[in-house]
């Protein structure tokens, strides 16, 4: 959804969104994140940062992503 900056609305929307997630990013406006202290938070949002890090460097150097979500339907148990 697309929201003028610094109006309720958007931080309605960004307040219901942290309900469900633990990082949330804005267009133009960063990333955000929650926790129970303030380390979790950080935590959260360093985490973010280096997944970025990571789908960056995969791009640069043209590797296929692998979607891993799902993948585990396919896992038997031992």
């Amino acid at each position: 959804e697309e929201f003028a900056s610094g109006t309720l609305e958007m931080a309605n929307s960004l307040a219901a969104a942290l309900q469900q997630y633990k990082v949330v990013m804005l267009r133009g406006h960063g990333s955000f994140a929650i926790g129970q202290t303030l380390d979790e938070a950080f935590f959260w949002s360093s985490t973010l940062e280096e997944a970025c890090d990571i789908i960056l460097r995969a791009k640069t150097i043209n590797e296929p992503f692998i979607e891993y979500r799902g993948m585990s339907e396919g896992y038997t148990k031992w």
